[in-house]
């Protein structure tokens, strides 16, 4: 019980000093930390000023051994505070003491000898190497990114009484999220009014006015503010309910009729920040990019004392956003940034077709077919191969075969046209036929030829008909395949069509391809989900008459693969040489590694499913319901036609009716007539004269006319006769031809086959008798051979 005696510590309190006096996060004590801790810091405020500093033991002489002027040149002071804010911090101290060489730069092996705890990052997460072979090294820059993150997440550990584990990040370290409005996933507009132009940040949203007196004073910190006020990021004290988010560096509120940002990603985004307890600021910016993330910077000028410059984050909800820059549409090295998974669980692309496909009836196929490119390439081709045909016909039957084929070219080949046609349709109406032995052999070649090219076209109908069906009742991706399908001329439109087989049409906004869907240009179209709902929103299609025009079709694509996956994330420069060149941003890995936890836990909750429901999902429930599967242009031809020849056919046959119709027939038919007349198709004979005009026409010249007319009529009667007479005489000169070469014919098969055959006769009688010879030699009677009796045979030659 007595309190002046000592005592040993309890754990509470050697945790308590432990957090005040391991300024690395070590957890351990140093010397070092030790001496500046307690002695060299002697207002402990964190930090050295010049005056603390030469009061302590560091070094003090310049290189040539004689002690630095702390007043005029300060040397050593100058060297630990290479970020020029006029104080050293303890990782400043650690810095010049880790650099044994004195080169401004640290090696892997001085790293590890100045004791950086591996906590805070390894060596490589630190460091990037200028050239390549060149051994990494951490120089100044990019230590100041390692001295942000290392204070942050140092003090956000003792502010929540929490281990790294938890990824602490201290609330002074202010995050500046840069969004951009993008309805349903980001919804922030800045009050734009005169007043208020450019998102003033000191104005009162309620009436739009710009507050001529927003703050008391200057400040540093919340402590410099009274009150319960807090400090702005531009140095000026406000009360903190104004503010958001709450915090020590917080800015004013400038949202369009005072409401803040929201949507179906930065809520996401705000519930995560919310549960590590984040300080943050969201900023907008339009046509926001990937590269807009930029790593913080020293401050200058009169905020080097404000506190850490912010850390700025992007929020994408587009596609382009992550991987294009604004200005000349470049693409961005996505590897050189850290950046969260998807915020949305269906991110990736999705197939979008039209709401209420098309009924493809035998009757539209059938008018597609005709002004499709195939058919009309198909009639092209097979007029082409009739023509020669036809010529071909005529050429060998115009000799032998006159009664069909007209020895003139121009009649002939018309012809040989007509019986190529009717050949190769496999039609075959008899009046024209081939007799020579060329024409029928061709004839048959064309009559195969048909078959097969009509088979082959038939096939091809079926199936463009089928890919018409299929295009208009399209349900998954499976489905594209070998359609024409709208892409993103920027969504990798090369890899979309080999990955599922369909042909690219490439265009520029999604816009452009969901108007081509619309216009059936194209059966549908694959795009980033994100982009499609954003369309969607920004063109009320939901709101239109019979609901959306286009919709969505089977599950979100691609969801594996980094390059197609990923619209809504929350991003930060990791290596990406913004602002300047050997950016290192440890911190980057460490926030969005954070977030993606609390992700989890968020999808495990329902929390991610819930604001879907509320965000992404349509809110009107007016559709239009499926087709009823008629034609209703055919049906209605098909009933006013029925109903006009009905009507005709009545009107002519019944008894009150009929003798209007034959006069009105009558008058129609005068009408018609004399509108030939008119337009030169008939010639107008005396018949058809009017009285008036017959009076006037001359007697004489009449009767020459019709002494004319009959002289013509006479020899035309005679010429006809003449003609059949020599066609009769020509038809049976060509029969007594064609009777004389078969016979002809005939006896010259009947002369090769008795000279063959008694070439054969005599072949085998020599044959039969030399045989016998052979085989019975000296041994054959004479009397056998019908020689006498008494004969001699002999096998010598009688001598001469």
């Amino acid at each position: 019980g007595d309190t002046s005696r000592p005592r040993e510590p309890v754990a509470e309190e050697l945790s308590e000093t432990l957090l005040s006096f391991d300024i690395d996060g070590s957890t351990r004590i140093s010397l070092e930390e030790h001496y500046f801790r307690v002695f060299a810091d002697r207002n402990g405020d964190g930090w050295l000023s010049k005056d603390e500093y030469y009061l302590s033991l560091y070094k003090k002489t310049n290189p040539a051994g004689k002690p630095d002027n702390p007043y005029l040149f300060p040397i050593n002071f100058i060297l630990h505070d290479w970020d020029n804010d006029e104080r050293i911090t303890y990782l400043e101290r650690k810095f010049v003491a880790a650099d044994v060489n004195q080169d401004a730069e640290l090696t892997r092996e001085e790293w590890v000898k100045g004791d950086f705890p591996n906590q805070y990052g390894p060596f490589d997460g630190h460091s990037m190497s200028a050239d390549l072979g060149k051994e990494p090294t951490i120089n100044t820059v990019r230590f100041f990114f390692y001295t942000i993150f290392h204070e942050c997440a140092t003090q956000g550990l003792i502010e929540y009484r929490s281990s790294l584990v938890a990824s602490p990040w201290s609330r002074s370290c202010i995050l500046d999220v840069l969004i951009d409005h993008n309805p349903p996933f980001v919804n922030a507009q800045l009050n734009t009014t005169a007043e208020c132009g450019g998102g003033v940040l000191f104005c009162n949203t309620v009436n739009g006015t710009q507050d001529a007196h927003p703050g008391t004073h200057h400040c540093t910190s919340d402590y410099d503010c009274a009150n319960g006020r807090g400090c702005t990021y531009f140095g000026f004290c406000h009360k903190q309910e104004e503010m958001e988010p709450v915090g020590a560096i917080p800015r004013w509120r400038r949202w369009m009729n005072n409401k803040p940002p929201s949507g179906y990603t930065l809520d996401v985004m705000k519930e995560a920040m919310s549960r590590l307890k984040y300080n943050y600021t969201l900023t907008v910016k339009e046509d926001l990019r990937l590269d807009d993330a930029l790593a913080p910077m020293p401050l200058e000028g009169t905020k080097k004392k404000q506190g850490r410059p912010p850390l700025t984050l992007v929020l994408t909800s587009a596609f382009e956003q992550l991987r294009y820059t604004a200005k000349d549409s470049n693409p961005i090295n996505v590897t050189r940034y850290a950046c969260t998974s998807s915020l949305w669980p269906s991110d990736g692309f999705v197939v979008v077709v039209r709401t209420t496909p098309d009924i493809l009836s035998n009757q539209m196929g059938m008018w597609y077919m005709l002004g499709s490119a195939s058919f009309v390439n198909f009639v092209a081709v097979f007029f082409f191969f009739v023509l020669v045909m036809g010529h071909f016909f005529w050429f060998f039957e115009r000799t032998l075969n006159e009664d069909h084929f007209r020895g003139f070219y121009a009649e002939g080949v018309m012809d040989g046209l007509w019986f190529a046609m009717v050949t190769v349709t496999t039609v075959g109406y008899g009046d024209k036929v081939c007799l020579t032995g060329f024409g029928r052999f061709f004839g048959a070649f064309w009559m195969l030829f048909g078959l097969i090219c009509f088979g082959l076209f038939g096939g091809q109908v079926v199936t463009q008909l089928g890919e018409m069906q299929q295009a208009a009742n399209i349900q998954n991706v499976d489905q594209i395949f070998g359609l024409n399908v709208g892409v993103l001329a920027k969504a990798y439109p090369g890899e979309l069509s080999s990955i599922y087989g369909f042909q690219a049409r490439e265009y520029d906004t999604v816009k452009a391809a969901a108007d081509a869907v619309k216009r059936k240009d194209t059966p549908a179209m694959i795009m980033p989900h994100a982009d499609v709902l954003a369309y969607f929103e920004r063109e009320e299609q939901y709101t239109q008459q019979c609901g959306n025009p286009l919709k969505i079709v089977g599950e979100p694509l691609l969801q594996d693969k980094l390059q197609f996956s990923i619209q809504n994330s929350l991003c930060a420069c990791d290596r990406c040489d913004k602002p300047r060149e050997g950016t290192s941003v440890y911190a980057a890995q460490y926030l969005t590694s954070a977030v993606n936890e609390e992700m989890q836990q968020l999808a495990q909750e329902g929390f991610l499913a819930s604001n879907q429901e509320r965000y992404l999902l349509p809110s009107t429930t007016d559709s239009c319901g499926p087709g009823h599967g008629f034609d209703i242009y055919s049906i209605v031809a098909m009933l006013v036609s029925a109903s006009t020849y009905f009507f005709l056919l009545w009107f002519v046959n019944s008894k009150s009716t009929r003798p209007f119709a034959l006069r009105l027939y009558d008058r129609l038919d005068s009408f018609l007539l004399e509108l030939s007349f008119i337009i030169g198709i008939k010639h107008r004979s005396r018949k058809y004269l009017d009285a008036d005009e017959e009076g006037e026409v001359d007697e004489e010249e009449d009767n020459n006319v019709l002494v004319e007319t009959a002289r013509s009529e006479h020899i035309e009667k005679y010429m006809d006769k003449l003609q059949e007479l020599c066609l009769g005489h020509n038809a049976d000169i060509r029969k007594l031809q064609v009777e004389v070469m078969e016979g002809r014919k005939t006896m010259s098969r009947i002369i090769r086959f008795f000279t063959t055959s008694g070439a054969v006769i005599l072949c085998v009688v020599c044959n039969v008798y030399t045989t016998l010879v052979i085989v019975w030699g000296s041994e054959i009677r004479l009397s056998e051979l019908g020689a006498p009796a008494d004969a001699i045979f002999t096998t010598s030659l009688p001598e001469l």
